[in-house]
């Protein structure tokens, strides 16, 4: 727009010549929406490491965390409460978080965890995932939370949104303007053009660096950690490989189109990416 070679204008109801739904677009979403267009992907995936991760210390800084690990650490449990993609996010973070936090990690999936009321206690460290931080039963069970004295933690793509004003503290994700209410899904356009959300890889990112923060630098977990925050900072490359998978993308559609029936497996941390990925 600043080299004027597109223009924007407002098109009343009265001269619409193809009934079109107009709607305003915001500068920052018609941007990423050209971007994607022209399949210029920008991955801000190493930024945010950068501001978040210290290679040379091997450490993690996350925001208000640092002033509140003393008492996530002396948890009774960890308890992740979400729904739907990030509900996912979860189930592939247990793993890792009990492994370096050594603190039980528990999932409830937040319209269930109201319906039947189920316990939340003052010594619970309680963790919302939102994409946006307005999803409803995710609020619901944040107010649930809060009335029993838990800490609350929220980790959300939308600075000032509700998740965010009424945790303790929360994570920023960073995943980038939201254009498109599914956050997880790669919709495929055509062979050659996808819409592409960050929100699942964000969180995915988010919840090593998590676990990395709250377990501490103890001696015999150096080596995992290590291990943990070297492969986060070789991400952005690994990313950039896969993008160029074009072709080979465009011959496995071919192969798998006509099938009326797909079995995709996953185990550990993949069960959670084929959940989200294949669910209808």
């Amino acid at each position: 727009m600043e080299k004027e070679l597109l223009e924007l204008v407002k098109i009343h109801t009265d001269k619409n010549p193809v009934n079109m739904l107009t709607k305003v677009v915001l500068r920052d979403k018609l941007k990423v929406c050209r971007d994607i267009a022209e399949m210029d992907f920008q991955i801000s995936k190493q930024q945010q490491c950068e501001a978040d991760l210290y290679k040379e210390v091997q450490s993690v800084l996350l925001g208000g965390l640092k002033d509140h690990l003393r008492t996530i650490r002396r948890s009774r449990r960890i308890v992740f409460i979400s729904c739907g993609t990030s509900y996912n996010v979860a189930l592939a973070a247990r793993p890792i978080l009990e492994e370096l936090s050594s603190i039980p990690v528990t999932m409830e999936v937040a319209s269930d965890l109201l319906d039947r009321q189920g316990p939340i206690y003052r010594e619970d460290t309680t963790v919302f995932v939102s994409q946006f931080g307005e999803t409803a039963d995710t609020l619901h069970a944040l107010e649930y939370a809060l009335e029993t004295g838990a800490l609350c933690i929220g980790i959300t793509n939308t600075v000032g949104s509700a998740i965010t004003t009424s945790t303790h503290f929360g994570v920023h994700i960073n995943a980038g303007v939201e254009i498109d209410v599914a956050s997880t899904k790669y919709r495929i356009l055509s062979l050659s053009h996808f819409l592409c959300q960050q929100a699942y890889t964000s969180q995915i990112v988010v919840m090593p660096m998590l676990a990395l923060a709250i377990g501490g630098n103890t001696i015999s977990s150096q080596a995992r950690k290590k291990a943990i925050i070297d492969g986060l900072f070789e991400l952005p490359s690994k990313v950039r490989k896969v993008l160029k998978l074009d072709q080979e993308m465009k011959d496995l559609v071919k192969l798998l189109i006509a099938e009326q029936l797909l079995l995709v497996f996953g185990r550990g941390y993949n069960y959670a990416t084929v959940t989200t990925s294949f669910r209808p």
